[in-house]
């Protein structure tokens, strides 16, 4: 698979996600949205290290908000795998 260039990295989240210049608009953003496969990449991208104490604590609850959402796909996934089988009809 080949690299994307940042420039093609932008481009393509573009269309699918929010691009925050600030990392601090992406939290707030983040913490008023219901957790979804667009916040998870918007998380990816905050640079952790543009943030005071204060805002890495933020990310911090966010990532730990989003393992849980992820977790919770995850437990749907293996249910439909493993769960009761379907009623005749």
């Amino acid at each position: 698979m080949e690299e994307l260039s940042p420039s093609e990295y932008a481009a393509a989240l573009d269309w699918c996600a929010p691009v925050f210049v600030d990392p601090r608009a992406a939290l707030t953003w983040l913490a008023e949205s219901a957790p979804s496969a667009e916040g998870l990449l918007v998380l990816e991208t905050v640079d952790l290290a543009a943030l005071d104490d204060s805002g890495r604590v933020s990310a911090l609850v966010l990532w730990e908000l989003y393992r849980s959402w992820v977790d919770a796909q995850l437990q749907r996934a293996l249910f439909a795998v493993g769960g009761p089988a379907p009623a005749p009809g």
